[in-house]
């Protein structure tokens, strides 16, 4: 199987199945990880289809000495700041628009309404507490939480992506977690709740 570098490299040439094998090895992830920043599945959507128009109209501006994954998500995360500056704007300027129920009004993640069992139910309830912890963290730290935890990103490759010292990613990885910690009560239980959240690499990673 072709890295990610190399199929990049490969549609810079002219593959087109590169980017499409791309696409199919991303979306998912992208998706995963817009749909908790913006906290809507309408915008998050729109998103990740102008992430991947974006990577393919600056295709010749990618470098195959930089890793993939970091470059993908940079793009994601300006185009989910994007979103939520916007809706932010709105806020401001629209009397009564209120952000928050904007932002969910076309729905937030959504998890399985009839499920068939006591523990479905019970992993339903734990998925969306975590959202709604989520909710409560700053952009730029639920975007390291995410990053650090769902995507298994370095603290050096989110750094990367946010564009900011690897120091302050550590911080607000702490300041992110202890905030969910609050909401959740105890971070024990955060690896049943989150569902492959809690797989990420050493905080003092490069």
């Amino acid at each position: 199987m072709r890295s990610d570098e190399e199929l990049m490299t490969a549609y810079q040439k002219g593959d087109r199945s590169a980017f499409e094998a791309l696409v199919q090895r991303y979306q998912g992830r992208i998706y995963r990880f817009l749909v908790r920043l913006v906290g809507n599945e309408t915008l998050a959507e729109d998103a990740v289809m102008e992430t991947f128009f974006k990577l393919h109209r600056a295709a010749d501006r990618y470098r195959s000495q930089a890793r993939f994954s970091p470059y993908l998500f940079t793009i994601a995360y300006r185009e989910g700041l994007m979103v939520l500056r916007k809706l932010r704007q709105e806020a401001a300027t629209i009397p009564g628009f209120d952000e928050t129920r904007a932002r969910s009004a076309t729905g937030g993640p959504r998890w399985p309404t009839t499920p068939t069992t006591e523990s479905h139910v019970e992993a339903r309830d734990r998925l969306q507490a975590v959202d709604r912890a989520l909710e409560m963290l700053a952009e730029a730290q639920r975007a390291v939480f995410l990053l650090y935890y769902r995507e298994e990103l370095s603290t050096a490759d989110i750094a990367r992506v946010l564009q900011i010292p690897a120091g302050s990613v550590r911080a607000y990885l702490c300041q992110a977690r202890k905030t969910v910690c609050d909401i959740l009560e105890t971070w024990e239980e955060l690896p049943d709740l989150t569902a492959g959240l809690t797989s990420g690499g050493a905080l003092s990673g490069g």
